[in-house]
């Protein structure tokens, strides 16, 4: 089993969507939140419109439907906060042959609690069961991200 996303820690308290778009793109987190954190935060730019400016391929999902991960790609997920009472969140979930995994940019941040796939007993973690997948990014995207990164500057 061979997962791509190298992950990340969100810089700031609210810039969880920024690092996972920088998982995505494989790109260092505090470079990202610089170019889209503001846009997308402050002025309330949507999933779509900061996917399709950064031209990154997505399928977009209506939360009025059910889904759940199937492909091989990665799930831009919103979730509840765990850490913000009131505040959504947002993670990745990358799936790779039937397989998940769950990147949340909140894993590692000093006294923060996170989701994850399964639990392994620290009690900062939360297994994932609610949810709305946002977009579903191809991982032929993700691997030309990561191949490109790494013979032009190597990964992050």
């Amino acid at each position: 089993m061979t997962f791509l996303i190298t992950p990340q820690v969100q810089p700031t308290a609210n810039s969880c969507f920024s690092t996972c778009i920088a998982m995505i793109n494989c790109e260092p987190a505090n470079w990202t939140v610089s170019q889209i954190h503001d846009w997308y935060f402050n002025e309330r730019a949507s999933v779509r419109e900061v996917l399709e400016k950064l031209e990154i391929p997505f399928q977009s999902f209506d939360t009025a439907d059910n889904h759940s991960f199937k492909g091989n790609g990665v799930y831009l997920v919103g979730v509840p906060s765990l850490n913000h009472v009131g505040g959504m969140h947002q993670i990745l979930c990358e799936t790779f042959d039937g397989m998940f995994i769950i990147h949340d940019p909140c894993a590692g941040l000093e006294g923060s609690k996170h989701y994850v796939a399964t639990l392994s007993g620290d009690d900062r973690e939360v297994k994932l069961y609610g949810y709305f997948i946002d977009a579903f990014i191809p991982r032929t995207y993700i691997e030309q991200r990561y191949s490109f990164k790494l013979q032009n500057k190597g990964a992050i």
